[in-house]
This record gives structure tokens, C-alpha cells and sequence, in this order.
């Protein structure tokens, strides 16, 4: 995006908090740095940063601060759940809809349709579009149930909750049944399943506070991916509700950085 002067905007909850803060070392990992000083790592200004209530709702007055204070880029951290429809269409008609904006899990599918075109230009990240398909995967393709059930589905369930269900019944057919919670603990540990985002398998190295959560980051150094995990995509709504993949996460999967496209050379 080349942007230079960034807002910052999260959702005022617990599980948001450290997304500002960043995280400590500890004797066995790295820090991982807040939203702001990575930014300022990234050689860009924060020039606004505001926690907000969970489904504000009015969001025109915030983007009009952010268009004064010179941002030319916007990174939004919301959840499942959260009026970002509203964001966005708030957004497309603000002082400030020449800037880049990035959301987080807040989107889900039938975004496009939601905001009525307004997304157009929006990158979001988490797990919103399967990645892998046929052979790549051990599990039905989400979005054909989704369309058969009329589901909307957002990232949470197509990241974590749709192929766990997957696990679960893995790890049990591994353990002979759910008589022996012993064995069915040492199933799961040991079980690992693919699905639309990657590998879902347990952290068994004992490094707090990866111990025992989905694999995704490499627990020394969590700026790195780990080599089989689960991984975030970055996409971009473009023309036609049509999202482009700017991330290259899996060989095989067509992704570039070089796809993104301004909100204002999308709207013409």
C-alpha cells in the first residue's frame, strides 16, 4: 500500500488488547511487538489510534478524525460478529474513502453483498477463504455446505470450528472410542487433520503460552510462521465482489502482494 501515516482503530475487548501492547518476552520467546511500534518498525507514523465499543455503530465522526489526521491508511482489528458491514459502507461515503482500509475476522462471507459494493477496496485478514481444495484437503469443501445449509459463515468457523469438528471425530476413531480419556488425550496430541487453511494440529513443545493451542506461529520467534500449521490470507474485495488473494501462503496457491489495487482505482 506504501502507506506512511496509519490509524489505528480495535475493538475495546480483552482478547483485542495485546494487539496495541504486543506481548513480553519470556525467558524461552522472543517480544512480539504491539500494532504501534510494529508499524513504527515498518518505517510508518501512527497518526490516530482509538479503541472502540463492539458494534459503535456510528462510525462517520471517528473516519472523519482519521481523513483530518492525515492518514492514508487504516487497519481496523474486529471479531466475528461486529457491524464492520457498517464500517465499510460508513467508510465509502466518508472524507476518508481514498484510504487504504484493513479489517480483521470482522468480515465474513456474503460481505460484498451486505455492504451493498461498498467494500470494494477493503483487504481483510483470518482465515476468510478456504485456500486449499480436493486433494489438499480431508475434509467437504465449506463453502459448497454453506451454500447447500444458506449459512452465512464467518472466520471463526472457517478457520478453527469447522475443522475441528473433523479433528474431534479423528482423534476419537484413533482412540478406539471416548471410554479412555486418557487415550483420547493422547489422540488428540498426536492427531492432525487438513484442512481449508492448513494443517490443524496441537503445539506439543512445552514453550508457555503455545503449549497445547492450534500450531501456527513458530513458538521461538512468533513473527514466523511454522512449517505445518494453520495460516492467515490476506484478501481484497475487487470488482464484482470478486476477492483477490495478496498473500502466498501454500505452494500452488495464486497469491501476490502485486494484485492490490487502491479503493479509488477499484470505484472507477
Amino acid at each position: 500500500m506504501f502507506a506512511k501515516k496509519i490509524a489505528l482503530l480495535s475493538e475495546d475487548l480483552l482478547w483485542t488488547q495485546n494487539f496495541f501492547k504486543g506481548y513480553p518476552a519470556t525467558e524461552m520467546t522472543k517480544a512480539f511487538p504491539g500494532m504501534e511500534e510494529f508499524a513504527e518498525h515498518l518505517g510508518m507514523e501512527v497518526v490516530y489510534k482509538k479503541a472502540l465499543k463492539y458494534k459503535a455503530g456510528m462510525y462517520s465522526p471517528i473516519l472523519e478524525e482519521i481523513y483530518r489526521a492525515g492518514a492514508d491508511c487504516c487497519v481496523f482489528v474486529a471479531s466475528p460478529g461486529n457491524d464492520t458491514d457498517v464500517f465499510a459502507k460508513q467508510w465509502a461515503d466518508s472524507s476518508a474513502r481514498n484510504m487504504h482500509l484493513s479489517m480483521t475476522a470482522g468480515c465474513g462471507s456474503r460481505f460484498w453483498e451486505r455492504t451493498g459494493g461498498k467494500c470494494v477496496g477493503v483487504v481483510y485478514g483470518w482465515g476468510q477463504v478456504p485456500l486449499l481444495t480436493g486433494d489438499h484437503i480431508e475434509i467437504p469443501d465449506i463453502n459448497t455446505v454453506a451454500k447447500e445449509h444458506n449459512l452465512i459463515l464467518d472466520a471463526a468457523v472457517m478457520f478453527s470450528a469447522y475443522p475441528d469438528i473433523f479433528f474431534i471425530k479423528k482423534a476419537i476413531e484413533k482412540a478406539g472410542g471416548t471410554e479412555d480419556i486418557d487415550a483420547l488425550i493422547k489422540a488428540m496430541e498426536e492427531t492432525e487433520i487438513k484442512g481449508p487453511v492448513g494443517v490443524l494440529r496441537y503445539q506439543m513443545e512445552k514453550i508457555p503460552p503455545f503449549f497445547h493451542s492450534a500450531v501456527m506461529l513458530d513458538p521461538r520467534n512468533p513473527i514466523n510462521w511454522a512449517e505445518r500449521g494453520l495460516r492467515i490470507d490476506m484478501g481484497q474485495y475487487q470488482k464484482g465482489g470478486e476477492i483477490v488473494l495478496l498473500s502466498k501462503p501454500f505452494p500452488g496457491v495464486n497469491g501476490s502482494p502485486d494484485f492490490y489495487k487502491s479503493p479509488a482505482e477499484l470505484r472507477k
